[in-house]
Formats: C-alpha cells, sequence, structure tokens
C-alpha cells in the first residue's frame, strides 16, 4: 500500500456496499490517511493482523470499527488503457476517483466505481457529464490500475468436518448446526444448519479469507438420529430435531487444510433415589425436560423422544448406600423405545447415579 492506492472497504455497519478511498499518507506506526471519495471524509486506520480500525474518522464509521473486507488496487504500468480495465482519474483540485473503461472509442467512457457515474472524455481528456461538477474540466492525469486484490489474503478452499461421541466416547449419530465466526468482527465465514453426520461424522468445504492467528469462535447445535447408537446408519436416518445439545468453542486459527472439531456430549449426574434403574432415569428425565428452559440445562433441549436414549445410570452401591462398587451402563436403547434396561426383582428404594447430557465438549484440531 503506498500514496494514490485506492481501497474499497465493506464496513459491519453497511455489508451490502463497498466504500471507495484514495490513500493519501502511509505511516510508520503501521496507520494509513484516506479519504472517502463519495463523501470527501478523512479516515486514520490502523493495520491489525487481518483486519483494518478505524482509529480517527470525520465520517460516519466511528473510531473502533474493524473490518476485514478490504481490497486494494494499485497503478499498473500499462502505456493504453484497455476497455473492461480500471483507472483513476486526478483533476486539479488534488481530487482523484477510481473508475472503470466502458468504452475507448469514438469517446472514452470511464464509469466511476463509487457512484455509478459514467463521464466521457474527449481527446483532450476533457471530462463532460452535464450536471456534474466536473462537466468540462480537463482532467490532469487518467492511469491504468489493476483489478484489486484483497489487502489480507486470497480465499481459500478447505475441508471443515466434525465427529460426534456421547459421554463415554460412543460413536452416535444425526446431525450439526454449525456456524463460524471471527471474534472481532462477529463476521459469519461459514454456516450449515443441516450438516450431517450419517456415521458420527460429517464434512463439508468451506471458502472463506482468513490469516492465521484470527481468532474464531464455532457454535454447534447436535440433533441425534431416532436411533443414535445405530452402526452405519443408512442416508435417509431421521434426525430428531426437537432434541438438541450446544456448545461453543473459541480457538486461534492455524494455517492448515482441513479444520477438525471433536465433539462430546458433556454429562451432568445426579443422585436419585428410586425402585429401579428405570425410575430413576424416568424421574431425572421428567425434571430436566420440564426445566429445559432454565438454567439447569442452558445448553440442553431434551424435550424429542431420542432425548431419554442418551440418559444412563452409573449405581452407587446397594440398597442406596454410598461408596460400593460403581457400574456404568450406557446407550443400552431397549425394545419400548425408551433406551432405558429393564430390571426384575424386589422393588426396593435404592440410591442411583443418573447422568444426562448438559452440553457439548469442543475441541479443535488444528
Amino acid at each position: 500500500m503506498k500514496a494514490h492506492d485506492f481501497i474499497a472497504v465493506i464496513f459491519p455497519q453497511d455489508p451490502g456496499k463497498a466504500y471507495f478511498a484514495e490513500i493519501r499518507k502511509v505511516n510508520s506506526n503501521n496507520t494509513f490517511e484516506c479519504r472517502f471519495v463519495h463523501s470527501s471524509s478523512i479516515y486514520i486506520f490502523k493495520m491489525q493482523p487481518g483486519w483494518i480500525e478505524v482509529v480517527q474518522t470525520s465520517g460516519l464509521f466511528k473510531a473502533g470499527t474493524k473490518t476485514n473486507q478490504v481490497t486494494l488496487f494499485s497503478p499498473i504500468e500499462q502505456q493504453y488503457l484497455g476497455k473492461g480495465g480500471n483507472a483513476s482519474v486526478s483533476f486539479d483540485d488534488g481530487k482523484a476517483y477510481l473508475g472503470r473503461v466502458e468504452e475507448i472509442s469514438p469517446a472514452m467512457q470511464i464509469r466511476f466505481l463509487h457512484s455509478g457515474n459514467i463521464y466521457s472524455f474527449d481527446a483532450n481528456q476533457v471530462a463532460h457529464h452535464p450536471g456534474s461538477p466536473y462537466d468540462g474540466r480537463k482532467a490532469l492525469a487518467i492511469r491504468a490500475f489493476d483489478q484489486g486484490k484483497s489487502l489480507f489474503s486470497e480465499e481459500k478452499t478447505m475441508a471443515i468436518s466434525l465427529s460426534m461421541v456421547d459421554g463415554f466416547n460412543k460413536q452416535l449419530s444425526g446431525e450439526f448446526g454449525v456456524i463460524l465466526k471471527r471474534t472481532d468482527t462477529d463476521q459469519i465465514l461459514y454456516q450449515n444448519d443441516n450438516l450431517s453426520a450419517e456415521d458420527s461424522t460429517a464434512n463439508d468445504l468451506l471458502s472463506v479469507v482468513i490469516n492465521e492467528g484470527q481468532n474464531l469462535i464455532v457454535l454447534i447445535d447436535f440433533h441425534p438420529a431416532f436411533n443414535p447408537y445405530t452402526a452405519n446408519p443408512i442416508s435417509s436416518s431421521e434426525i430428531d430435531r426437537t432434541t438438541t445439545i450446544s456448545g461453543s468453542k473459541t480457538f486461534t486459527y492455524k494455517s492448515t487444510p482441513e479444520m477438525h472439531f471433536s465433539v462430546k456430549i458433556q454429562n451432568d449426574t445426579s443422585t436419585v433415589t428410586a425402585t429401579s434403574s428405570e425410575n430413576a432415569i424416568r424421574s431425572k428425565y421428567s425434571e430436566v425436560t420440564s426445566n429445559s428452559s432454565t438454567s439447569v440445562t442452558p445448553e440442553a433441549k431434551l424435550e424429542g423422544s431420542v432425548g431419554i436414549d442418551l440418559f444412563g445410570i452409573v449405581e452407587i452401591g446397594g440398597g442406596g448406600s454410598i461408596g460400593g462398587t460403581s457400574t456404568v451402563e450406557t446407550g443400552t436403547g431397549s425394545t419400548d423405545g425408551t433406551g432405558i434396561s429393564h430390571e426384575s426383582g424386589t422393588e426396593t428404594s435404592r440410591t442411583w447415579n443418573v447422568y444426562y447430557p448438559m452440553g457439548l465438549e469442543i475441541v479443535p484440531a488444528l
């Protein structure tokens, strides 16, 4: 970047519009000064790793505004301007504008990129656009410019994958909802609300402009299949979308051809006194689902029929005593669709340790 280059900036407050500015000065302290051509507002930006930040302005977007969507345009050594190329036009008031060459004959026509207005220039480089302040004024210079490139990095395509297990590392099938965002600008880099994990894994591609060292956050929802522990389910597996387990993770991006996330259910446990493991699980399931909108399960909504399949028992001793030999039952799945193993025998009260999902543990593997 140097003086008299141009930049096109997309601000997060106005994501549908590019604002064009001429660079006036580049300073030694990683700041630069520019004039936005549509308003003549002067901005000073500070260069950061992967983005620019407004530090001083007379314009609309206040100090502290950050963006990474910046395209840099620079002059090129080219004797003749060609149709479809970019060009800067400077006038005697010290202002310059970036435009695209629409025609070269019989008169050169340049469409200014910030406004869309088309100016004709005769053989003496006199501008013609009725009603314009530059109508009849001679351009001091018309220079060829390149097509522009990202100020920070080029767009890259990489694989994104997720693997899913329960709290005991047993594979689960289902569906992910995934959002990947920058933490500094809140810009969404990737979103897929229906990412299938038929065999406990999900794969996709994302195209993104991102630099190593950028801080990101991934937000994941998991919806289990109606038979979540079934091995190699068919591609048409039905999903219980009324059961949702969620989590998020902030991490620092490292350059890699694949972005992988290992996802695991985080369980909580609670002691329940009941006559059987089935009754203990049903009791806890009823308590959790009736409070699923409160802080009892802040990252799990278990209203669906599959939710109870993710509950289980760690038995603590016998007859309700604590400190005995413990056994663990996970994902057993019974014939009545509850996922609970049935027991026979005398129905005496015992103390059961019931585990149930509370959220997702997400580990980026970069």
